[in-house]
């Protein structure tokens, strides 16, 4: 995983200055007057100094989850001999259960690896926690990449 998988956007929202209550908005770390405000925690930030913070903070989330994640039992096989998906109404209508090789590596990601336990207190609202999230699904997406649990394109 690069800092391209760090990008703000996705991550952190930008907003118009014109939409804030604030007569002049300066960046929290530079101190510039901005045109355009990427909010966190209450403060506004510069596009520069976002990035910046982001980056910090993907490098900590990364190291974390090379120490942190793991596979906690051996994986199962794929039977592709069971495979099926039901169809859009039947989703509509509550019928969730499918086999397939997404669901497959879904249920490999919950229950073969410490995926949980790592995501379980981080929170959607805060960046830092954002941040982390990315980090272990890569990691945990990388081990089982590894240990022959095929990936599957995302759509």
């Amino acid at each position: 995983m690069d800092s391209a998988d760090f990008e703000l956007h996705g991550l952190v929202s930008s907003v118009p200055v014109a939409e804030l209550e604030e007569d002049e908005p300066r960046c929290a770390i530079c101190r510039a007057i901005l045109t355009e405000a990427w909010l966190d925690d209450g403060d506004f930030y510069c596009e520069a100094c976002m990035k910046e913070l982001v980056e910090e903070s993907a490098c900590e989330a990364k190291a974390f989850a090379k120490k942190k994640c793991e596979l906690t039992c051996k994986l199962p096989e794929y039977d592709t001999t069971r495979e099926f998906k039901c169809t859009a109404e039947e989703y509509e209508a509550g019928a969730k259960e499918s086999y397939t090789e997404n669901s497959f590596r879904c249920h490999c990601r919950h229950h073969c690896t410490n995926y949980d336990q790592l995501i379980h207190e981080l929170r959607r609202d805060d960046l830092g926690d954002r941040i982390y999230y990315r980090a272990i699904r890569a990691r945990i997406d990388e081990l089982l990449d590894d240990a022959g649990c095929s990936p599957v394109p995302y759509i």
